[in-house]
């Protein structure tokens, strides 16, 4: 079984949030953080499958 959460961790300046993709077609994504740091993003059922960052310009 997979883990219930993903963590993003970003380094530098600007925008960005994390998205996580969990089984049974749910997703769930952070609010927008700013420059450096780390976020973790639950799932709000199933197991985590992959984590995606997006970075704002």
């Amino acid at each position: 079984m997979g883990q219930t959460w993903g963590k993003g961790t970003c380094s530098g300046t600007g925008l960005w949030d994390v998205t996580v993709w969990c089984s049974l077609g749910a997703s769930n994504t952070s609010d927008m953080m700013s420059g450096t740091g780390s976020v973790y993003v639950y799932c709000p059922w199933g197991n985590a499958q992959d984590v995606t960052i997006r970075k704002y310009s």
